[in-house]
């Protein structure tokens, strides 16, 4: 038995990847099959080794190199492609060792191409896709899982109001974020909501798609990740012109999202860039979050108790208020990890610890965090921590933290802190407002408890390296360099006990 090869393309001619006339002629044989899918239809060719017609696309198409004598000829199966009466008795065996025949309609029915439901991709002025796109969507969650291809739109397919997954395996699919664009015409609401059902929703998610919202929005998400929802993922996917870019669960539902993931992404947006509502295991990889600063607006929020967050691999927040804002009345914030990534442009805090109430902090751990100020007109802290309420805050890390042009302090601690270690740490070119005025490190007279602070470099035009230390506890201050101006290392530290070891800073 003859085994025969089909190769699946998605253009019939053009010569470029994804063409069938790019497939080299000396790789095909006489009775080889092709599929092509387009935005039009789907196409099947039979190769004749024999034929030398002249090529007439769609009818004969012949291969751009090494041709001979070999057309792709369009096979005519006398009905409606798709029915179980042609595509049905159609074979099909890919290409490769192990390969086994199976049947078009089977191969036809492994990915839900919003075209064939009846979306046009025709730009955001034309045809309203959102219904098409819902149906194959549908028909995804009806099969129980399943890609839901968007074949290439540069003009994009314009959608009129939000689209829902709510049912597990379903994977908004395309050939990446310029290639498949999605634009919203309205002004509130989620463009895309995954999950938010009382049934949970896994490994779902978006790939390679571009989201360019028209006209003004200024409210909503554009993503909204609701409950019962886990491993969901967004990789490769670009939002531009957004409000906020992701609602992470629902405060109404404690713990119900958990495990999602974002890849890089890339999102710019006026409002805030990520929501985090009692819920937990968030993970940022090679992520970038745009905003707008003088609108408080946050990077990243975390306004009710969270268990679980991971900014890693250069992930960037850039031009907000605050760049990290952890901002709560009640419950636990805990196992917060900043590790690789950059803080750009904040307002006010590249990271906001601000807790009322009864909330505690338990566990936030940064190593390797680049923070650059150049607004040029904030009073920019690096670190600032407050505390308004009866909580308390357990664990601060800080290490290997750079900072460069910030207008006020490095870190400024106007909340009392067990467990804080700052180490290895530099800030360039601090206290920019106004000079010798500020400490690198403000303590602010308040009974911190098991501080360590150690070699160190923060220099500038900071009043004082490390000020106001005097009622801290079993603190050390040792091995710092405070450079470039300061007129003192160190001020109002108290007196020196068997808990409290302050030597060679300089």
């Amino acid at each position: 038995m003859t085994n025969y090869y089909a190769y699946p393309y998605i253009l019939l001619t053009g010569g470029g990847d994804g063409a069938l006339d790019s497939l080299d002629g000396s790789l095909i044989k006489d009775g080889d099959w092709a599929v092509v899918t387009t935005n039009t239809g789907v196409f099947v060719y039979r190769c004749n080794a024999t034929s030398a017609a002249a090529e007439s696309s769609p009818a004969v198409i012949s291969p751009d190199s090494n041709a001979g004598d070999k057309r792709w000829i369009l096979m005519s199966f006398g009905g409606v492609f798709g029915t179980t009466a042609t595509s049905g008795a159609i074979s099909f065996v890919q290409a490769g060792t192990g390969a086994v025949s199976r049947t078009m309609l089977a191969k036809s029915k492994e990915i839900f191409s919003v075209t064939d439901f009846g979306a046009v991709g025709d730009g955001p002025s034309n045809t309203n896709d959102q219904a098409a796109i819902q149906a194959a969507i549908d028909a995804a969650e009806a099969a129980n899982c399943g890609f839901v291809y968007f074949p290439k739109s540069v003009a994009g397919y314009r959608i009129d109001s939000g689209l829902t997954i709510e049912k597990s395996g379903v994977v908004l699919v395309g050939d990446g974020p310029k290639s498949a664009i999605l634009c919203p015409t309205f002004n509130t609401d989620a463009i895309v909501t995954f999950g938010g059902t009382a049934s949970l929703v896994e490994d779902t998610g978006m790939r390679g798609m571009g989201i360019v919202h028209i006209g003004t929005r200024n409210a909503g998400n554009t993503f909204a990740f609701g409950r019962n929802l886990a491993r969901c993922c967004l990789e490769n996917v670009s939002v531009s012109a957004a409000f906020n870019l992701l609602a992470y669960g629902s405060a109404a539902y404690p713990l119900e999202t958990s495990d999602c993931t974002l890849r890089n992404f890339h999102g710019q947006g006026t409002g805030d860039g990520i929501i985090c509502t009692n819920q937990a295991s968030l993970f940022l990889e090679h992520c970038r979050i745009n905003g707008t600063a003088g609108n408080n607006t946050r990077g990243i929020k975390l306004p009710y108790a969270f268990d679980g967050l991971w900014l890693d691999s250069e992930t960037t927040i850039e031009t907000h208020d605050n760049s990290f804002e952890i901002v709560h009345a009640a419950g636990s914030v805990a196992n917060i990890f900043l590790n690789g990534c950059a803080f750009d442009r904040p307002l006010v805090a590249a990271l906001r610890i601000n807790i009322s109430g009864t909330a505690v902090i338990n566990g936030v751990y940064v190593n390797g965090l680049k923070i650059y100020d150049t607004v040029g007109s904030g009073d920019t802290d690096g670190i600032l921590v407050e505390n308004s309420g009866s909580g308390g805050i357990d664990g601060i890390e800080l290490r290997n933290v750079s900072a460069r042009d910030l207008r006020q302090r490095f870190a400024n601690f106007n909340a009392v802190v067990t467990n804080l270690l700052i180490q290895g740490c530099q800030s360039l070119r601090g206290g920019l407002k106004n000079a010798n005025t500020y400490a690198g490190i403000e303590l602010n007279s308040l009974a911190h408890d098991h501080v360590n602070i150690t070699n160190n470099r923060i220099g500038s035009q900071h009043k004082y390296g490390i000020s106001n230390a005097l009622n801290s506890t079993n603190i050390i201050i040792t091995g710092n360099d405070f450079v470039d101006g300061d007129s003192a290392s160190t001020n109002n530290m108290g007196s020196t006990s068997s808990t409290r070891i302050i030597t060679n800073n300089i």
